[in-house]
This record gives structure tokens, C-alpha cells and sequence, in this order.
């Protein structure tokens, strides 16, 4: 059953939100992956035709954002 766009936006929110919470914990990023893997097998169940270029830029936004925190953190000095 394909999903709205109001619900597909929900579940990014819910990714990147999952996704932050996993980075503080120090969870591996192994397992991040696994989420980001899953998110994306799942997106053939849920996400219409019609959306699936919506949907892809989207989940590449949020990735985007992953990776600018990942990267501001390595950028950021280590206080001694």
C-alpha cells in the first residue's frame, strides 16, 4: 500500500530523528546502515510510482544532512 507524501514526510522526519539519536548513542555505524538499508527496501512497498523521484530526492536530503553532522563533528577540535 503506497503511503502519502504528508506520511512519507513523517517517516523521514522519523529516519533523521532515528538517525541522530543512534549517532549520539555511538551506535556502529554498521548498524545505521542497516536502517538506511531498510528504509530504502522498504520504500518499493510504500512510496507510489508517481512519488518515487519525490521520494529519492528526499531521502537524499537526509542523508545530506547526516553527512554535514558527521562532518561538522570531525571538524570540531576535541577539548582537552
Amino acid at each position: 500500500m503506497a503511503l502519502t507524501r504528508s506520511q512519507l514526510v513523517d517517516d523521514l522526519l522519523a529516519l533523521d530523528a532515528e538517525l541522530l539519536r543512534l549517532e549520539a548513542g555511538g551506535v556502529a555505524e554498521e548498524a545505521i546502515q542497516a536502517v538506511l538499508e531498510h528504509t530504502v527496501n522498504s520504500s518499493t512497498r510504500t512510496v507510489d510510482q508517481r512519488d518515487r523521484l519525490w521520494w529519492w530526492s528526499q531521502l537524499y536530503a537526509v542523508m545530506d544532512h547526516r553527512s554535514a553532522r558527521l562532518m561538522s563533528l570531525a571538524a570540531t577540535p576535541v577539548a582537552r
